[in-house]
């Protein structure tokens, strides 16, 4: 199935980030953020007046966002985040396929350790080439999860 890349990357990007909650709307074929400030919005009723009101532009254009989720919530689907294993074993995977012994070494030792994220990004700041294969590895990884959860969804573009 063939996705415009655009749509492909902002959820994939939208998987990865951990503020929020990002929405897909199905029609729009657009991905919607949701500040966490709002707490537990579904339960809360926006009207067009309070939208009106608001003065600040940010504001007003999540409150116009949240309204239009609750008033057409079947036409828009919650983007999941990325969930710690899920990270993790794209660090394992990265990890495995490098040709460099050392690198690969002190990764898997990082791995293994407490706070295995931290140390990961640790190592990797040792080598910016290593650095950016990461950074390619990683964005394809999210790639494909964005084309899987698109597909899954029956969401064609």
């Amino acid at each position: 199935m063939q996705y415009k890349i655009p749509l492909v990357r902002e959820v994939a990007d939208a998987m990865q980030e951990n503020m929020g909650i990002w929405f897909l709307d199905i029609s729009k074929k657009e991905v919607i953020f949701i500040s966490d400030e709002y707490g537990s919005w579904l339960d809360e009723e926006i009207t067009d007046e309070q939208i009106n009101e608001e003065e600040n532009e940010t504001e007003k254009m999540f409150l116009q966002d949240k309204k239009r989720i609750s008033d057409d919530p079947d036409n828009f689907i919650e983007i999941p985040k990325a969930e710690s294993h899920e990270a993790f074993q794209i660090m394992e995977d990265f990890t495995e396929q490098l040709s460099d012994e050392r690198m690969q070494d002190n990764l898997v030792r990082a791995l293994n350790r407490p706070k295995p994220f931290h140390n990961f990004r640790f190592v990797l700041d040792e080598d910016n080439d290593v650095l950016q294969q990461w950074y390619k590895f990683r964005d394809a990884a999210y790639l494909e999860k964005a084309k899987d959860f698109l597909a899954e969804n029956n969401i064609k573009v």
